[in-house]
């Protein structure tokens, strides 16, 4: 139990296959202020997959974090 509280509450650690790179888009609420919810979406919409699903080519894993800045606002 302790490890799978672990597992799920850290973004760093997969608890299923993913992508060979993982794309992390900040969700929480001052990133949501800034269009994070639109940059996820956008993404998804781009990749072709849903959120927290991985391109078909296995390259791409698309995945919601809390813990992150924006890597890039638009003014």
């Amino acid at each position: 139990m302790a490890v799978h509280e672990v597992t799920t509450f850290y973004n760093m650690y997969n608890q299923q296959p993913v992508g060979r790179f993982k794309l992390n888009v900040c969700t929480n609420l001052p990133c949501q202020l800034r269009g994070g919810a639109h940059a996820l979406e956008h993404l998804a919409r781009r990749l072709g997959v849903e959120v927290g699903g991985t391109t078909a080519d296995g390259l791409f894993t698309l995945q919601p974090a809390s813990a992150w800045a924006p890597a890039r606002t638009r003014r």
